[in-house]
């Protein structure tokens, strides 16, 4: 299991990689992700989409090349396919 934390400007969220999954482990207060009331701690992101681009499968990814995908020109929007904590949780989409 590989650990590693990388704060996100872009969307406002502190991610982890844990057992090939990017894991939300913590929301900047009044960050967008935030302030979707959409996310949160301990949700996996198993997609993301720059806006208008299809949704790129990104379970097993480093969290860099993760960073670099959900990371779009400034104020563009994201569409980041959400698996939330538990089993047989049903996955969404949720654009910020």
């Amino acid at each position: 299991q590989s650990e590693m934390n990388l704060s996100l400007e872009g969307i406002g969220a502190v991610l982890q990689l844990t057992d090939d999954y990017t894991v939300i482990r913590s929301l900047v207060a009044g960050g967008p992700a935030s302030k979707s009331k959409q996310l949160g701690e301990g949700d996996r992101i198993i997609g993301v989409g720059q806006d208008g681009e299809e949704i790129v499968d990104i379970i097993g990814w480093r969290l860099d090349d993760v960073v670099q995908l959900i990371k779009g020109p400034k104020g563009t929007k994201v569409n980041l396919q959400i698996l939330p904590e538990g089993a047989g949780a049903k996955s969404y989409v949720v654009t910020i």
